[in-house]
């Protein structure tokens, strides 16, 4: 067996995957699995999605009306009088 370096392994390691999509669902591969507790699955991971990007964006929301003067006058020094 021959022995490769790390970067032709990367190399090899992307041309056999290239062509699979990362997140496909092949239904036969889940042999005696209930499709409605699947359904339910997906929907409790896209309500966790949706629960994290309204926590995420909580914080900005709450500190921007704090530091709005100082962009303002940010965008003043910067700006060009002609």
């Amino acid at each position: 067996m021959k022995k490769h370096s790390r970067k032709q392994r990367e190399i090899d390691h992307v041309s056999t995957t290239c062509g699979e999509p990362q997140n496909s669902f092949d239904p036969s591969k889940m042999s005696g699995v209930d499709p409605a507790q699947i359904e339910k699955l997906k929907r409790i991971a896209d309500q966790l999605k949706y629960a994290l990007i309204v926590i995420a964006s909580v914080p900005p929301l709450l500190i921007y009306p704090f530091v709005q003067k100082h962009f303002v006058k940010g965008m003043m020094i910067g700006s060009l009088k002609g």
